[in-house]
């Protein structure tokens, strides 16, 4: 009879425990994440989202690919999103244009980007009188990517430079013949050197000292939201020490094909690129700012006011 009576008593309190208001159990929130395009260096995030980081943390990312950098910090500043994934000179450029917003994360330190050329350009003279699509006009990259084709001869006036802010759409121009040379990121590098196209260069070893990704948020969302922006980082920290086990390359590599839609040959060559070769992925997903004034640097250099590294970014973030 006891038993009994502890049995039902059990179910009921699961049932009275089930029955509570939303606010008295715990709750996963939903963040609303902005994201240029679903390419391979969002894989921290999807392996969070694959392995359950998220949920074990309590949040529930809702990512929406918006096309360009520029775009996601737009909508973040507009409330519609919580969070957005941007360029950290992206970043910087709105903040001195006023935009209330601070890096707070960054997933990415190294470019993983490639300039890739057709077949007839190896060197800067073979780009006099062409067409060259970057990304952003005086980012990083189109500085230095200037800067090697000022040494090899060519200047600035001798090109045509264009520019759009999404991978797929520079890929498009370089396989229609609509441009000469382009940057690109992976799978797109890869699929471009293995129908023909020339890598000319390694943004990574062309510019080591220049942070890339930064995760930025208003400073309004952030003092309202400080603890579930701590449970979406530390998921994210968790995804990134995941990747970096080599006991989980083979699951590693089939999440990422899953999610850019490639092969497996393909997946394998990015991951080992990212994980093995440039070890692309930041650990503890702080910003050191070190890499924040890598791009002062360059934009010093181009005529762009920059304020210290630190103003950039929230310092309960920074390292």
């Amino acid at each position: 009879m006891l038993k009994l009576m502890l049995t039902i008593g059990t179910g009921c309190l699961a049932l009275a425990i089930a029955s509570l208001p939303s606010s008295v159990k715990a709750e996963t929130r939903q963040l609303q994440i902005g994201e240029t395009a679903r390419l391979a260096f969002c894989l921290p995030d999807f392996v969070a989202k694959d392995k359950g980081f998220y949920s074990k943390h309590g949040v529930d990312p809702v990512v929406t690919y918006v096309g360009n950098p520029a775009a996601a910090v737009q909508q973040v500043v507009g409330s519609a999103f919580d969070l957005a994934f941007t360029t950290m000179e992206v970043a910087i450029r709105a903040k001195d244009q006023g935009a209330p917003i601070s890096m707070v994360g960054s997933t990415l330190l190294l470019f993983p980007h490639s300039i890739v050329s057709d077949s007839k350009v190896k060197n800067p003279p073979d780009l006099k009188d062409r067409r060259v699509m970057m990304s952003v006009p005086k980012d990083a990259i189109s500085a230095h990517f200037l800067d090697w084709l000022s040494k090899g001869g060519v200047s600035e006036k001798e090109i045509e430079i264009v520019y759009d802010g999404a991978t797929p759409n520079r890929y498009a121009a370089l396989t229609s013949g609509t441009v000469a040379v382009t940057v690109l990121a992976q799978p797109f590098d890869l699929r471009a050197t293995a129908a023909g196209y020339n890598k000319l260069m390694s943004v990574a070893e062309m510019m080591p000292d220049v942070g890339f990704y930064a995760i930025v948020a208003t400073n309004s969302w952030i003092e309202k939201n400080a603890t579930d922006l701590d449970k979406y980082i530390s998921a994210l920290r968790e995804a990134t020490e995941w990747l970096y086990d080599p006991a989980n390359r083979d699951e590693a590599i089939r999440i990422l094909a899953t999610n850019i839609q490639s092969d497996r040959e393909t997946a394998e060559q990015i991951f080992d690129l990212y994980v093995g070769d440039i070890k692309i992925f930041n650990k503890d997903i702080k910003v050191p700012l070190s890499a924040v004034e890598g791009n002062l640097t360059v934009l010093r250099r181009a005529g762009a006011a920059g304020a210290e590294a630190s103003t950039y970014v929230d310092a309960n973030y920074a390292r």
